[in-house]
């Protein structure tokens, strides 16, 4: 968020609008679109202390005038830019909540139905798994894996 007193990156529809992806074990948030990682911005070296300029006081009023000119232009072209670009669309926060209570309900919808059918076919869910002597032992088909030890060649 602009013009605030720290860095701020908004949730789930903030991050889905602008493209960007945040991978926590790698601890990057790199936009989509351009592949810039917001949290590892490229290093800028400092400069190293250099000797005073020949120009002098001539540089001086260059940079000033510099400073002048943009002071004039980047408004203009911040109304050019802004003009140009997507509006963000706000967060509806009611949408939001009843998505949620929505969500809630079909997660307890689908615990009363895996109860109902736990109940319906409990002869199927066993409490404790049989012992594998209990297990039939007439056998209808065999299958004979390969030998994990032996060398394949080629």
């Amino acid at each position: 968020m602009p013009r605030l007193c720290t860095p701020l990156l908004l949730g789930g529809p903030f991050l889905q609008h602008n493209r960007i992806v945040v991978d926590h074990e790698l601890r990057t948030c790199i936009v989509k679109d351009t592949d810039y990682d917001l949290l590892r911005p490229t290093d800028v070296s400092t400069p190293s202390p250099s000797r005073i300029s020949p120009f002098g006081p001539k540089l001086f009023w260059m940079k000033k005038d510099v400073v002048d000119e943009l002071k004039t232009v980047l408004p203009e072209l911040k109304n050019i830019v802004d003009n140009e670009c997507e509006q963000v669309k706000g967060v509806d926060v009611c949408a939001a909540i009843q998505t949620r209570i929505d969500e809630i309900c079909y997660q307890e919808q689908l615990r009363n139905l895996d109860k109902k059918y736990k109940e319906k076919f409990n002869d199927r869910f066993p409490a404790d798994i049989p012992h594998n002597d209990t297990m039939p032992s007439d056998v209808l088909f065999c299958i004979n894996l390969k030998d994990a030890n032996k060398i394949v060649q080629q």
